[in-house]
């Protein structure tokens, strides 16, 4: 049997948990980030409220961020290795919206809505719509606009680092078969 997407289509359904230290965990747009700790920050005054300590995983500025455990960040776990295998194999089946417009407000604010859930799937709806724009481009001898670029390297890094954490594989690497996935030439 062929793999499926759940019901309603959707990658869904990984938050609503409390991580415990050490976990890995997707947070907004920044990405991979490992739990480091649960309590108060050393700079927060005990508010009796408990925070995690997240640490990216692939920065290099060594850059800490603390969230409220209660709070409404957005936070999820990640994939497992299966479900991202899974997810690789499917990424030809999505079918992204068809978005136009000349206004680069307009165009930013509909790549900041498929982002807004932080889930995987947004990610590579968005990078496959931008994409296919791409293409259609090139053949018109056209190039993406600054608004298009700067949100497919946005989805192309979160994409990538999670498949790739999942995977135990280089984003890079993960980059390249997600393209091929695709059927889309870089």
């Amino acid at each position: 049997t062929a793999e499926q997407l759940p019901p309603g289509g959707r990658l869904s359904g990984l938050s609503a948990a409390v991580y415990s230290v050490g976990s890995a965990v997707v947070y907004g747009r920044t990405g991979v980030c490992r739990v480091e700790d649960i309590g108060t920050p050393p700079f927060q005054k005990d508010d009796g409220r408990s925070y995690y300590t997240l640490r990216p995983v692939f920065s290099t500025c060594g850059e800490r961020i603390y969230t409220p455990v209660d709070g409404a960040a957005p936070i999820r776990g990640l994939v497992d290795g299966g479900r991202a295998s899974g997810c690789l194999k499917l990424v030809s089946e999505l079918k992204p919206q068809t978005f136009s417009s000349r206004k680069p407000a307009e165009l930013a604010a509909h790549y900041r809505e498929l982002l807004a859930p932080c889930e995987l799937e947004s990610c590579l709806l968005l990078l496959k719509e931008i994409r296919q724009k791409e293409r259609t481009l090139t053949a018109q001898g056209k190039k993406l606009g600054q608004v298009d670029y700067q949100y497919q390297k946005i989805a192309e890094r979160l994409a990538c680092e999670e498949l790739g954490f999942a995977l135990d594989t280089e984003p890079d690497i993960i980059r390249e078969r997600l393209y091929e996935a695709m059927k889309i030439t870089k």
